[in-house]
């Protein structure tokens, strides 16, 4: 093995430890944000809630749980993933307007109406 082989290795591995322990590899870290809507007409609400971490993993879910951090799961909550996590939505009277890419029903029966 050649010096300026265990130099660059070394020289790699430093470089490495010093991004993930110095910088606390905060671009891994999971990033929550939660929205809740509120319908005077169903008397319901209901919470926007999306996870972002890395560069290319997005969660969205709506969901009648205002709990920040979580795990979707499509039986109790409408789960949009990756690219399809963007979304437009608007509230009106009792109905929910979802506008995405692609569409799946509801498996959460919601007293707000989907649109």
């Amino acid at each position: 093995m050649s010096i300026k082989y265990v130099l660059g290795v070394t020289a790699v591995c430093l470089l490495a430890y010093y991004i993930f322990h110095f910088l606390n590899a905060s671009f891994l870290e999971s990033d929550f944000k939660v929205i809740d809507l509120y319908s005077p007409a169903s008397k319901e609400k209901i919470y926007l809630k999306k996870e972002s971490r890395g560069l290319n993993y997005t969660v969205a879910v709506i969901s009648t749980s205002p709990k920040k951090g979580f795990t979707p799961n499509p039986d109790q909550e409408y789960v949009f993933s990756a690219d399809d996590a963007k979304f437009y939505y608007k509230l009106q009277n009792d109905t929910l307007f979802v506008y995405t890419y692609i569409f799946r029903k509801p498996q959460i029966i919601f007293h707000l109406r989907f649109m």
